[in-house]
């Protein structure tokens, strides 16, 4: 039972810090939040420029079919 208190104690932020310190871990926490927010950004932009290449490949694709179906 005391090491689930010690673990909840060291896992919040203690009163006792002072403001100063509170500020400057919330501040780390927001950065860190946009940084995760501009990498997931790239690799959305990134798998969207991979879905739509391959789409026109297939469109591509199925012009040439079409044309041999024509012919």
């Amino acid at each position: 039972m005391e090491s689930e208190l010690g673990t909840t104690k060291s896992t919040q932020i203690s009163p006792s810090k002072p403001a100063g310190t509170a500020r400057r871990m919330f501040k780390a926490l927001k950065s860190l939040v946009k940084f995760q927010a501009v990498v997931r950004g790239v690799s959305v932009r990134r798998q969207a420029q991979i879905a739509f290449h391959c789409m026109h490949a297939l469109a591509r694709l199925q012009v040439t079919v079409r044309a041999r179906q024509l012919q």
